[in-house]
């Protein structure tokens, strides 16, 4: 009888201890609020990173909480050559910054690339996904471009961003060096811009919004398995069937591919094919045919119920920091395909 009062009770702390953090669990936006059109233009042949200390309207500037940016807004675009001779690479990042006791600022972590719009709408706000950007409460995220002196044209001396607003109250600090904005690297802000703003605004996410790797965080990666194309083809007593591997899935997806199928009404069980797919990329994989599969699917095509179970990678992927703590994760997918030739 104690047990059967034990448990309730049990569910009920349960309860009172999952609450909280449910609670606690949002998704913050902080940074500009894009509404100043972006009018200036910041053009540095050398590797160049820009951030906000002040905003006019009393917006947070730096991280307001411990937890993972899950989105960046950028208003603006790199102005293109009007001769039409340059065609830039207009590759930038976004990076933790992190103010040291000496008041040095360190490149925590680094996103992967991202690419500015090359002309068009100037006003055109662009929405980027980070992996992982992990920060900690009272960090920057920064935007940092690559220069390109090689693409200089008219007075620019480098890929011209105009992805920056006049705004009185607004200020920016700005740094510039040739391979020196790297993760690891620390170094004081050459300048503070009065009366600048740059047009980023960021998403920042929070318990259990949150990869479990970041502050706060307890979400876990999900690997969600490979996908499909509609229709196999048939390659000699092979089923060629086409599979891609999510961008946002780690490294590589590993995985094999079975299949069954009803010919004449009796069930067929189909041959094994191995694959692996880097993240973001497609791949054929081949899986044998019995005789009777084959000849079905020659003669008004084979219905087959491929299933594929694969597991990511993350021990060779650059984008997860700590990627021998995070686990593999295997996912199975299924679909129904028509073989024919």
């Amino acid at each position: 009888m104690a047990s059967r009062r034990v448990f309730p009770c049990l569910i009920a702390l349960a309860m009172l201890l999952v609450a909280p953090a449910a609670a606690q669990a949002k998704k913050i936006v902080y940074g500009s609020d894009l509404t100043a059109p972006a009018d200036i233009v910041e053009a540095h042949g050398a590797d160049s990173v820009f951030w906000n200390i002040s905003l006019a309207n009393g917006g947070a500037t730096a991280a307001p909480a411990g937890g993972q940016v899950v989105s960046v807004r950028v208003k603006g675009i790199v102005l293109p050559d009007p001769t039409g001779r340059k065609t830039p690479t207009t590759m930038m990042h976004f990076q933790t910054l992190r103010q040291l006791p000496d008041g040095e600022m360190a490149v925590w972590l680094s996103s992967g690339p991202f690419y500015t719009p090359l002309g068009g709408d100037s006003q055109q706000i662009n929405t980027y996904h980070p992996i992982n950007m992990c920060v900690h409460k009272g960090d920057h995220l920064d935007f940092s471009d690559i220069g390109g002196n090689e693409w200089w044209w008219g007075n620019y001396s480098g890929m011209p961003f105009q992805t920056f607003s006049r705004v009185a109250g607004s200020s920016i600090n700005f740094y510039t060096k040739d391979a020196g904005t790297m993760n690891g690297s620390h170094w004081r802000p050459m300048l503070t811009k009065q009366g600048e703003e740059l047009l980023m605004q960021m998403t920042l996410a929070t318990g259990p919004d949150a990869t479990w790797i970041c502050p706060g965080g307890y979400a876990q990666h999900i690997h969600r398995g490979v996908y499909f194309r509609r229709s196999a083809q048939l390659s000699g007593n092979e089923a060629r069937v086409r599979v891609t591997c999510p961008w946002p899935s780690y490294g590589k997806c590993h995985g094999t591919i079975t299949g069954r199928a009803k010919v004449h009404g009796r069930q067929v069980t189909l041959g094994k094919g191995r694959f692996t797919a880097l993240h973001g990329w497609s791949t054929w994989v081949y899986v044998p045919l019995p005789p009777p599969a084959v000849k079905a699917a020659g003669h008004g095509g084979l219905h087959a119920l491929f299933t594929a179970v694969s597991h990511d990678d993350p021990r060779h992927d650059s984008r997860d920091r700590w990627p021998r703590q995070t686990p593999v994760q295997t996912r199975t997918n299924s679909a129904t395909l028509t073989v024919a030739p």
